[in-house]
């Protein structure tokens, strides 16, 4: 056996493995290992050059199958599937484009020497590592011009600047990364989730930090990189644990405090690289000078406060109730009232402060006081408390469909020139205080989306930034909490007739399902997807159980988390 032949061999059969145990789960519960550090997997996939006298369509079968195993030494196999010039002009990192794994590609020769190929499409990931889920039944189509070299051997002449490879095989060689940002206040870290290759993980995550987040949070994030820093020729090395993260000299313009800030965000984003435990930021050969202590910018609240729902007191009578010591008790001296409660709200940072949304207008309630009317509007759909002290109103009123209040009555309509058109049915806002879920309707359709809040230097939010959507594979989300920093969890239309599904969605990753419960309504989150509830409207509450949900409460309605 020619060793061609076996590498041939070695290469069908590692794909076949990946095809059968490693594809992207489209169904079931998303597999977290965003914020914690993944063990990398062991193996590589083989790619192989082009067989003498091979024709048109074996030329571009050849390629399809050397670009599939993944960029390892810049696409060198794959290259050898080109025309000189299309060597020098290709651009494979352009765009990463996923099909299903179990899709057979079939290209189809053209008369003019081109060879086409249209692709069923599961996602598609940009050359900075932004991902995003295609609908299904969406494909594209691919062309690959085709001509003889010297040697009289078929090549490929014009390649599209793409990187085509398996769901399987995207899953064998990426990674999800979160990279890190302080937000404007830097009391917090802003996290956007990016895909790399396992093999250039580390130098990628950090070259990610030093550029900034995407457009659609720039606006919210604290920028500690002055102009023209990058990573420098050394870029980063691993050494028994440490990273050692290269710096041009533009890095030395910082300010002491700026650079402080970035040893953290550096930290924070690399220490989530497998084999990473610390971090050192160096100019030319020596460390970069830090403050010391470095800052401290919290990722998220280390508690996420208790669980708070609607239900009734001893007498009958309607009540907030806590989830404490596994039963729900009502909240001691809290006077709720007599009208309906569209929505509530426990505040973040006072949970003894709860603003209430009633027909008449918006109350504050505290224990063993008299309930304060912070609002007399009507028509309010929505409550969601941030960090700063600002309570969030999503109002069914077109021309205020979000203002925000505090304690101390100051008032702000917030700008969205996305919203104009759109009914606002639900806003609520991220723990960090930089995002928040909007779920919004025109009268047709309803969508899920995430966009930053963009404030003032005192904090009061002004506008929000243009969104992410959230929703584009699912079909009319209702309700929707933050999970953690980067996973939503809401609820959507299943198959025709089917009660709502409950959905995780990784924003800037996968969308997968929950198992369904029979009338399900709300949901309410801690941290993390154990600390995941749902409330149904015959007045069950459930907890996420492994792979199912766990009744906890009967005649308990709209759960809650501080928020």
């Amino acid at each position: 056996m020619t060793v061609t032949r076996f590498r041939w061999i070695a290469a069908a059969v590692s794909v076949f493995l990946l095809a059968a145990c490693a594809q992207i789960p489209t169904s079931g519960s998303v597999q977290r290992g965003v914020d914690d550090v993944s063990v990398p997997r062991s193996g590589y996939l083989l790619a192989t050059g082009p067989t003498p006298g091979a024709d048109r369509l074996e030329v571009v079968q050849g390629f399809l199958r050397a670009l599939s195993a993944g960029p390892e030494d810049d696409y060198a196999v794959a290259r050898e599937y080109l025309m000189d010039d299309a060597r020098r002009s290709w651009a494979p990192t352009e765009r990463v484009v996923v099909h299903p794994t179990s899709s057979s590609l079939e290209p189809v020769l053209e008369d003019d020497d081109s060879v086409h190929l249209t692709m069923a499409i599961s996602a598609t990931l940009d050359r900075e590592g932004r991902y995003a889920q295609a609908a299904g039944g969406v494909t594209e189509e691919f062309t690959f011009l085709l001509a003889r070299n010297a040697e009289d051997e078929w090549r490929i002449a014009q390649a599209p600047d793409v990187t085509l490879m398996s769901v399987a095989n995207f899953d064998f060689i990426y990674r999800a990364t979160p990279i890190y940002f302080a937000s404007q206040d830097q009391r917090r870290l802003v996290s956007e989730l990016r895909w790399f290759s396992e093999r250039n993980q580390a130098m990628a995550a950090a070259a990610a930090v030093l550029a900034g987040p995407s457009p659609w949070l720039q606006e919210t994030v604290f920028s500690a990189v002055p102009m023209g820093a990058r990573l420098s020729t050394d870029g980063v090395v691993i050494e028994d644990g440490v990273a050692i993260v290269g710096l041009t000299d533009q890095v030395l313009n910082a300010s002491l405090e700026d650079r402080g800030v970035l040893a953290v965000e550096m930290q924070q984003t690399l220490m989530r690289v497998p084999n990473v435990h610390s971090v050192e930021l160096r100019s030319g050969s020596a460390p970069l000078v830090m403050p010391s202590p470095l800052p401290t910018i919290d990722r998220e609240p280390a508690s996420p406060g208790t669980l708070t729902a609607l239900g009734e007191d001893d007498d009958g009578q309607p009540a907030l109730v806590e989830y404490v010591g596994g039963a729900f008790t009502p909240r001691s001296g809290l006077a709720v009232p007599d009208e309906p409660i569209a929505d509530f709200a426990v505040s973040l940072t006072d949970p003894d402060l709860v603003a209430v949304a009633t027909p008449s207008g918006v109350l504050s309630l505290r224990p063993d006081g008299e309930n304060v009317t912070l609002l007399a509007e009507e028509d309010i759909v929505s409550l969601s408390w941030d960090r700063w002290d600002w309570l969030w109103l999503a109002s069914d009123d077109e021309s205020k469909q979000l203002v925000t209040i505090n304690t101390d009555g100051e008032y702000q309509e917030v700008s969205a020139d996305w919203l104009k058109g759109r009914d606002v049915l639900e806003a609520r806002v991220a723990r960090d205080g930089a995002r928040v879920l909007i779920t919004s309707s025109d009268r047709s359709t309803t969508t899920l989306d995430v966009a930053a809040i963009v404030r003032d230097e005192a904090g009061r939010p002004q506008s929000l930034a243009e969104p992410v959507q959230l929703s584009g594979t699912l079909k009319n989300p209702s309700s929707a909490v933050w999970v953690d920093n980067l996973l939503v969890a809401t609820l959507a239309e299943g198959s025709a007739g089917s009660d709502l599904t409950p959905y995780l969605i990784e924003v800037g990753g996968r969308v997968s399902s929950l198992p369904a419960v029979e009338d399900a309504r709300w949901l309410a989150s801690g941290k993390g997807e154990r600390n995941l509830y749902l409330g149904s409207s015959s007045g069950r509450i459930f907890v996420r159980d492994g792979q199912t949900w766990s009744p906890i409460a009967e005649n308990i309605s709209d759960p809650h988390f501080p928020g």
